[in-house]
């Protein structure tokens, strides 16, 4: 998982946890990550949310575009809702 990834949904669901959730972190990730929280833990619930929505919308895009590339396929004349499905049909894969 994404160091961001990590941290926003630490700090949408889990805020109260996360000092037990670095902990369980390898020490490699733990200084990455808690730079991460820095730069993040100011932000409001709605800032962290829209942040969320928009990485995962990205990850999608970025998964689907290459799994339409593999498959042949030109992602940018499928209809969004197409290029979303197969993006989460890939990463769940």
């Amino acid at each position: 998982m994404r160091d961001e990834a990590l941290c926003l949904i630490g700090l949408i669901r889990r805020r109260e946890s996360l000092p037990q959730i670095l902990a369980l972190l390898p020490e490699s990730r733990k200084a990455a990550v808690q730079r991460e929280l820095k730069r993040l833990g100011g932000l409001s619930e709605p800032e962290l949310r829209n942040r969320w929505k928009q990485l995962r919308r990205a990850e999608t895009d970025e998964v689907s575009k290459r799994a339409a590339k593999e498959a042949g396929l030109r992602v940018d004349l499928m209809p969004p809702f197409v290029r979303a499905w197969i993006g989460e049909r890939t990463r769940n894969a």
